[in-house]
């Protein structure tokens, strides 16, 4: 009698791992089939995060590398033009083109801004003024 208590009992608990009842909606296979998928995985999602954050660090700073040399090309124009140097309309809306990308990328990338602001204005003045007056080179 005992024997046929336990080979029962065997019987309903390999049932109950492959049949899903309905009305309760236990899968104790799929939910074990997760936690061992999330055991196995665990290593590489912890690597995909250190990648995805070393990832973002390089972009960070390959944008501030991108800021600095616009920033120093927007100041090597507006020295330029302190000393009196004539220059193309080409040059002064590439240069402009090249402003406009700067703002764009400090306010994007909160990266600190240096003395461009002035220097910009200037440039922007005086491509104005030379449009007015024609003295720009062809």
């Amino acid at each position: 009698m005992e024997w046929i208590k336990q080979n029962i009992l065997l019987l309903i608990a390999i049932i109950s791992v492959c049949v899903e009842i309905t009305p309760i909606k236990v899968n104790p296979i799929s939910h074990l089939l997760k936690w061992a998928g999330k055991l196995m995985n665990e290593g590489i999602n912890k690597r995909i995060d250190d990648i995805e954050k070393e990832l973002a660090t390089m972009r960070q700073e390959n944008y501030e590398k991108d800021v600095r040399d616009m920033r120093g090309e927007i100041l090597d124009f507006a020295n330029s033009c302190h000393n009196k140097r004539k220059h193309t309309k080409d040059e002064f809306i590439h240069i402009i083109e090249q402003i406009t990308r700067y703002e764009e990328l400090i306010e994007e990338h909160d990266i600190a801004n240096g003395v461009i602001e002035v220097q910009a204005k200037y440039i922007k003045d005086l491509y104005k003024e030379c449009l007015r007056e024609g003295t720009l080179l062809s």
